[in-house]
């Protein structure tokens, strides 16, 4: 194939990376710039803040990260109408120790 022409063989990495250098191609020079005065400044918070500001980060991403899936059971185990029986079952159970109760 044509080196000049787009390759149809690429990996989604490599079509991700062409999509970027695309992107900066259209920008112009003038507009990208760094703030002189970030570069080479120095975090001088206390030790005590910066772990708090970690603790508070791993707390919101442990809230936001993906739910656990189920695990895998035997053949026939997993499927939706057992899951639901079990559940009524548990409902009923309650219900009748309730009744026994009072």
């Amino acid at each position: 194939f044509d080196t000049m022409e787009a390759n149809p063989f690429e990996t989604k990495k490599q079509r991700r990376e062409g999509e970027v250098h695309k992107l900066l191609e259209k920008l112009q020079p003038e507009m990208i710039t760094e703030d002189p005065t970030f570069v080479g400044r120095v975090d001088v918070a206390p030790a005590e803040v910066l772990a708090e500001e970690r603790r508070l980060a791993k707390e919101a991403s442990m809230t936001n990260s993906r739910k656990k899936k189920e695990k895998r059971h035997m053949r026939g185990r997993d499927k939706i109408g057992r899951k639901l029986k079990k559940k009524q079952g548990n409902v009923v159970e309650e219900r009748k120790g309730d009744h026994r109760n009072q």
